[in-house]
Order: C-alpha cells, then structure tokens, then sequence
C-alpha cells in the first residue's frame, strides 16, 4: 500500500519530468523555427511532417502545400530516383546522417542549389521516427563555380591558341 507521501513524491516526480518534456520539446520548436537555414521533418514513409519559415520562403510552397505530401514534391525531377533510394537506405538503417549538395524545383518551377544535412531520430527499436533536414541555398555559389569553370574552360583554349600560335613563325600555320 502506497503511503501518501510516496503518492505525492510520484505527483511531484511526474511533473518534474512533464515540465523537462515540456521544456525540452520548446528548445526543439525554437531551433527548428529560428534556424537561419530551411528545416523539414520527414517521416519515415517519407511523408513531410513539418517545415520552418525558412524553408517555405526558399521553395515557394506554404506549410499546407507540403505537409502530409512525399518529400518528393519538392525535389528535382531528375533526382527523384536517387533521392528515394538515399532514402530507402535511411528507412533501412544503412545510415543515420549524411550531408549532400542536392537540387530542389520551387513551386514556380525555378531549380535551386541546397547543401542537405540529415539526421535521423529512431525509436528504442532502431526504426525511423522521422528525419531532421536542414537546408542552406547555395544557388548563387552554384552559379559563381560554373562562371569560374566556364571562365577556365575560354582560358585554357586561349592558352592552346596562344602555344600554337607560339610555337611557329609561319604565317600559313598560324594562321591554321
């Protein structure tokens, strides 16, 4: 038989732990919504359970728009079948976390550049609770490396000109 102290010592034990959930359930909410980077929750049928602020003003798409839809929907096209196989291995227990440069389509159709951090959260039986996405646009980066690569590419083929050109002193073959 349980004395009353030992029934109010359990009250006050269960509302300790109640508030630490508590607590600890707002610093996740705070980090996920005042992350300065786009963050998604996927589960693991790979349904979108939740996405910040950042998110639905990188991609275009309002909270409703995704919730409850496959990851997919924002994806690039292209990349759907390696996307759904990362995530199969992810489902699996292949992997935990992984980090990755990945192309997603806005809404209004534009792709964009994204660096994908993801770690997963997994029950005590090792199956996927949901996944943790944080997104940083790395568009403009994107598009500065193909301007150097592009840049690179005219460059090296003034250098070939500039070796054959140098290379003789006959106008015919120069001019070839």
């Amino acid at each position: 038989m349980q004395t009353a102290a030992n029934i109010i010592g359990s009250a006050i034990e269960r509302q300790q732990v109640e508030a630490a959930v508590r607590e600890s359930e707002a610093k996740f909410r705070a980090i996920f919504e005042n992350a300065g980077v786009g963050s998604d929750l996927i589960d693991g049928q790979g349904m979108v359970i939740q996405v910040n602020q950042v998110f639905q003003e990188m991609l275009g798409y309002s909270e409703d728009e995704v919730i409850g839809k496959p990851f997919t929907t924002y994806m690039h096209p292209d990349d759907i079948v390696q996307d759904l196989a990362i995530f199969d291995g992810i489902v699996q227990g292949e992997t935990d976390d992984f980090n990755m440069e990945v192309r997603y389509q806005r809404k209004d159709g534009q792709g964009i550049w994204g660096h994908l951090t993801v770690s997963t959260v997994r029950n005590d039986d090792g199956m996927l609770n949901y996944t943790i996405g944080m997104i940083r646009d790395i568009t403009e980066r994107k598009r500065v490396e193909a301007q150097i690569k592009q840049r690179n590419q005219e460059l090296e083929a003034l250098r070939s000109v500039a070796l054959a050109v140098g290379s003789t002193l006959k106008l015919d073959e120069v001019l070839s």
